[in-house]
């Protein structure tokens, strides 16, 4: 059993069906002493993209999803792994302290501090937030980036 902690885009669950077909949902999950950034710039998407930065005393609040081999394998080529993101294993929490290790993945060459994600994308983070009720501190912290009109 693979498990894989998302933080930016592929916390759209329809997302996550069409890249892999096999995930399931588990649940919402911290990842504790990181934070989240935009700090590599999307061709594809034309804005900033998420980006997770060590970061003693913060944390990222995202999605763990069950993922098959196969869909992992789906995940590295979509996430350009190991030249632009680079995956790793690590730890979550949930909120009732159970710890699952998970996959996920950083930006290898950080192009910038902040690259302001669109509109469109940073709505994904911001849906995932309020739909699976991350905590309130979080959700303020969301509204502090700057993002593209």
């Amino acid at each position: 059993m693979i498990f894989y902690f998302a933080y930016g885009s592929n916390q759209d669950e329809g997302q996550m069906k069409e890249r892999c077909p096999d995930s399931k949902l588990v649940g919402k999950f911290v990842l504790k002493d990181y934070r989240l950034a935009f700090s590599i710039f999307s061709s594809k998407r034309q804005c900033g993209c998420a980006d997770i930065i060590k970061s003693p005393g913060d944390e990222v609040w995202g999605l763990v999803y069950e993922v098959s081999p196969v869909d992992l394998e789906r995940l590295d080529g979509f996430e350009a792994h190991p030249e632009k993101y680079k995956r790793f294993t690590t730890s979550v929490e949930n909120e009732r302290g159970e710890t699952r290790t998970v996959e996920t993945y950083a930006v290898v060459e950080k192009s910038a501090e902040h690259l302001p994600p669109s509109k469109e994308y940073f709505g994904i983070i911001a849906r995932a937030a309020e739909t699976y009720n991350f905590p309130e501190s979080y959700k303020r912290f969301l509204t502090s980036f700057k993002i593209l009109d």
